[in-house]
Parts: C-alpha cells; structure tokens; sequence
C-alpha cells in the first residue's frame, strides 16, 4: 500500500508541472475539432460516425492480469452510444502506463492493438498517440462525434482503502483526493471542456457509514479490485461495474 500511496501522488505532484502540457494538448485537440462540421449533421447518412478514445489504463479499461479489456468505460460508452449511432466506430489508442509526455512524444507499449518496440515503447506508425490522434481527426473530420479528452475526467481515489488498517488516515486520503481533482477540474475549464465527474459517481469526497463502513470506502471495495485478495488485489483500476459507472458519467456530458 505504501508503494502504491507514493506512486499515485508523485503523479499528483508532477501534474503540476505538467500543466501547461496538458493545455498545450488540449489546444491543439481543440484546433483539430475546429475544422469539423459537427457530426450530428451527417449522422443521417451511412457514413461512417468515429469515437476517438486517448489515454492510459483506465482508458483502455486494465484489469488485474490483462492491459487492455472490451469492459473499459470507453467500449462501455460506446456501446451506449452504437445504440443511437448504428454506423458509429470506436478508434481506442489509448496505452496503459501512458504519460502526458509520452503521449505526445511516444510511450510505454501495454496496448495490445500496437506492437512494442525492443525497449518498451508504445509503437504507433505516426510516433506517438497524440500524432495518430491528430491524423485521425484530420482524416475524418466531419464524422467524428466524440473525443476523450476532449471530454475529460476526475478521479476516484483507490487509496481510501487504508481506512481499514488506519481509520485517522481517510480524511486526509480524501482531502488529497480533493485538491488533486480541483487541480484537473481546473486545467479542464481553462480550456472550456467538459469533466465527466467520476469523484461524484464513487462518492470519493463522501465518508458517511454505511453498515459500519465509510462510502467512499465501499464504493472502492465494490467497484474496483483494491479490496480483493491477492494475487489479484490490491489494484488500482476499476472493475467491469466501476468502468460503467465510469461511462455512465461521461455520457451523462453528451
């Protein structure tokens, strides 16, 4: 647990730095989007629609054993949307143990869909996940309906779990949750995207009991493998029900 603790919030204290970046990826997403005719215009038609989904682990829906699952929120979210949207296509580049740096600039290789070069590295045919974004975008730019990031997310915070050895230890777990999300909240506003509010959804801020156990608490038990024994647990990344609570968040932005 401790291991976990100092690597979740090291990635806390880097963000930070990584501000700037970050803006800088969002509004370059956002230029290519400029170019679109929104795609709800051509939906009628049997063109091809596109979902684009980026990111890390949680995008590409890790579970304990496997980097990449079909029961992520991002095929969640799409097989909602396929729903409405029959010709809709979901394009996943998102690679587990992904960086803001190493997406622009390329990566760690755990995403099944691209080989891995001898060191490790993500290996897309444009060099990177944001080039092949950007070439998708540009590609199909009147038919993409849908792109996280441009959507972006919060956090639930797996680490609440040390309130069952340490009980002091959760107000300040969730005061860190707090001031973490905030700061991706406002890096999300700044560049006018929407925040697909996943602390709400697994009630990470709300300590209330419940049978004896705080909420949060629970609702990290219930919803991701932090709980389970091992070998399986603890893990970090959300289980099949905690990536539909996930998709369910973001859809309710569209």
């Amino acid at each position: 647990m401790c291991r976990l603790h100092r690597r979740y919030y090291a990635a806390a204290k880097r963000l930070g730095r990584k501000v700037m970046k970050l803006r800088l990826l969002a509004v370059v997403c956002a230029l290519a989007l400029g170019m679109f005719v929104p795609a709800s215009t051509v939906a009628a038609s049997a063109a091809p629609l596109y979902y684009l989904s980026l990111g890390d682990s949680l995008a590409a829906g890790t579970q304990p054993g496997h980097f990449s699952t079909t029961e992520g929120y991002t095929y969640q979210l799409y097989a909602h949307l396929r729903a409405t949207m029959p010709t809709l296509e979901h394009v996943q580049l998102a690679c587990p143990g992904e960086t803001t740096t190493s997406l622009i600039s390329g990566g760690l290789a755990y995403e099944w869909r691209n080989p891995r070069t001898p060191d490790g590295r993500c290996l897309y045919p444009r060099g990177s996940q944001l080039a092949e974004a950007t070439s998708l975008l540009r590609a199909h730019r009147r038919f993409v309906t849908l792109v996280t990031t441009i959507i972006g997310m919060n956090y639930y915070d797996p680490l609440v779990v040390t309130w069952f050895s340490d009980p002091t230890s959760l107000p300040v777990e969730v005061a860190r949750a707090d001031v973490f999300n905030d700061l991706l909240e406002g890096i999300y506003a700044a560049a006018g995207d929407p925040v697909a509010d996943v602390e709400t959804a697994f009630a990470a801020l709300d300590t209330t009991p419940v049978n004896g156990i705080p909420l949060d608490v629970a609702r990290i038990c219930a919803w991701t493998w932090m709980c389970a024994p091992a070998p399986v647990g603890p893990n970090i990344h959300a289980n099949a029900a905690g990536y539909a609570v996930m998709a369910a968040a973001f859809e309710a932005k569209l």
